[in-house]
């Protein structure tokens, strides 16, 4: 479950080199990696969320002492999901989850994602939450 969740915020938007965040008109909150694809309305209160970062295809491995083994079939999980359209339209509709929402907008998340620190992100408090949504739970069902 824990291999899943990280690549489910691999998959996220927050992982782009810039990242915008917005709230519309009904209280969602959104991310988009240019300023460009911000409605012109919401444009003024986007806020840069300042995280220096880079595509989630070019984060580092873990070392050793990031507990590499622990997530060495997060590859394999990845080709999985990608070839499955249905988890694919899952993970598309959890970025809208307020607790994922939260988490892509905490920056010592995005940092752990960016360098590989995957055992900062198993021992966080928000990610552990995460576990326990109910939609993470549907899609690693799925996936199993």
């Amino acid at each position: 479950m824990k291999k899943l969740i990280l690549f489910l915020l691999l998959l996220a938007p927050a992982a782009h080199a810039e990242t915008y965040q917005w709230t519309d008109s009904a209280g969602t909150i959104h991310f988009s990696d240019s300023l460009l694809e911000v409605p012109a309305s919401y444009r003024k209160s986007a806020k840069a969320l300042g995280i220096s970062t880079s595509p989630a295809s070019a984060v580092a491995p873990p070392t050793a002492s990031q507990g590499n083994n622990d997530f060495s079939g997060v590859d394999a999980l990845k080709e999985r999901m990608l070839q499955d359209q249905g988890v694919m339209e899952q993970i598309r509709a959890l970025q809208n989850d307020p607790e994922m929402q939260a988490l892509l907008s905490n920056p010592d998340i995005i940092r752990a994602v960016q360098s590989g620190d995957y055992s900062v992100l198993v021992n966080h408090p928000a990610f552990l939450r995460l576990l326990n949504n109910p939609r993470v739970k549907e899609i690693g069902k799925r996936m199993q």
